[in-house]
Parts: C-alpha cells; structure tokens; sequence
C-alpha cells in the first residue's frame, strides 16, 4: 500500500495461497500439504506456477510496477523453482 500510494506505483500482489483455493477449494485435508504426496505436491505446484504466470504478465507491462509473489516457499526446490 505504502509504494502505490506515497510513491504512485502500480503494485499487485499474486497470494499463492488464493490460487490453490480457487484452483482446489478452501476446506483442504492435511494429507494436501504433505511433502511425500507427489500428487498433491503436483497440485501445489501448479497454484505456484499460475501465480508466477500471473506475475511474470503482469511485470512485462509498460511503466513501472511492482509485483509480489506471497507465498511460503519454504522448500529449496521451490525456491530453485521460482528463480528460474
């Protein structure tokens, strides 16, 4: 709020957490945040890859904007993930 508001840019924030429940509902069991659950993992993976998508778009528009990907990324192959 303070960067669009006192110094005029464009921000936006990209919740990684928003994505998974528009994608996979809100009322998620335990075993979806699993680490040894592949297809859950796929399924978390994909709400990332929809946000970064999103913010990637959003940051190739004209002017100056600031983009932030809100999310826990707490994994280093996240992290890997996210860099490239």
């Amino acid at each position: 709020r303070y960067i669009s508001f006192f110094l005029a840019m464009e921000t936006k924030i990209f919740n990684v957490g928003a994505y998974r429940s528009d994608l996979y509902g809100g009322n998620l069991p335990a075993e979806f945040f699993d680490h040894s659950n592949k297809e859950f993992m796929g399924k978390r993976e994909q709400a990332c890859n929809a946000a970064l998508s999103d913010l990637t778009d959003f940051m190739k528009q004209d002017g100056v904007r600031v983009g932030i990907l809100d999310s826990t990324n707490s994994s280093r192959t996240r992290r890997t993930h996210i860099r490239e």
